[in-house]
């Protein structure tokens, strides 16, 4: 038997469905999420996201609880993996127009804030945020870092060997195949592409100065440089005449 003061506190079924987080979920950047395929019992906590857009990375369609959710809270649904997906017999897992068209969407303020997942959580969700990083100037083992760390919580044997897969097309992608504006992009973005310009030009190495003979030091050469500044007014006539030698 409990006291007043002993009685512990119940704990009601809808508190806890506030708190239950999507597998995977993750902030990549402000206002930015990634997971994998929420459930229905996510919905709760997705909703205090207060989310525009929502992107899904995989073929599979939304569940009807999910397609429920999105319209009662005005969300728009970009299935880039319905879209584009197809299958593909040659050595590459991916399709680029998947990621050109995912980091496009990423990279416009007016789509924020944003939700991005696949059904694992993993794999798609996984490269296209190392395109991202990518695009961010990450060197590529922080991004191999990062996408490791979702690896290796989903515990699936499936995604043996993906994370050298996608490292390889990150590495491989061709960044200046994504079209965006930068003026209309988030604005941790800009700030980020900001910093990375300046300590461009705080590390831009100078040209060395051209190397000159001791003697052409103190040379003049006339023919580079006027020997009287142009803004030289003279009032008076030279003492020395044309004609004089």
């Amino acid at each position: 038997f409990f006291s007043n003061g002993d009685m512990p506190t119940p704990v009601l079924q809808s508190e806890t469905l506030d708190f239950c987080t999507p597998r995977h979920f993750s902030c990549v950047e402000c206002n930015l999420w990634r997971c994998k395929t929420p459930d229905v019992v996510n919905l709760p906590f997705l909703k205090t996201l207060k989310l525009r857009t929502i992107v899904c990375l995989s073929q599979e369609l939304p569940t009807r609880a999910l397609r429920t959710f999105m319209e009662q809270n005005d969300i728009t649904f970009i299935h880039l993996g319905y879209k584009l997906w197809q299958a593909d017999v040659t050595w590459r897992p991916f399709c680029e127009e998947l990621f050109k068209e995912g980091l496009e969407i990423m990279l416009r303020a007016s789509n924020y804030p944003i939700l991005v997942f696949c059904s694992t959580g993993v794999h798609l969700t996984g490269t296209l945020v190392g395109l991202l990083r990518k695009s961010q100037k990450w060197c590529l083992n922080a991004v191999l870092e990062e996408y490791r760390v979702f690896d290796e919580r989903s515990n699936d044997s499936s995604n043996n060997g993906s994370a050298h897969q996608s490292l390889q097309f990150v590495e491989d992608f061709d960044m200046d195949l994504v079209s965006f504006d930068l003026s209309q992009s988030p604005e941790w973005y800009q700030l980020a592409s900001e910093t990375l310009v300046g300590e461009e030009q705080l590390f831009e190495v100078q040209p060395e100065p051209e190397k000159l003979l001791q003697y052409e030091r103190y040379y003049w050469p006339s023919t580079k440089y006027p020997l009287v500044s142009e803004k030289c007014k003279y009032t008076k006539e030279s003492l020395i005449d044309e004609d004089d030698d």
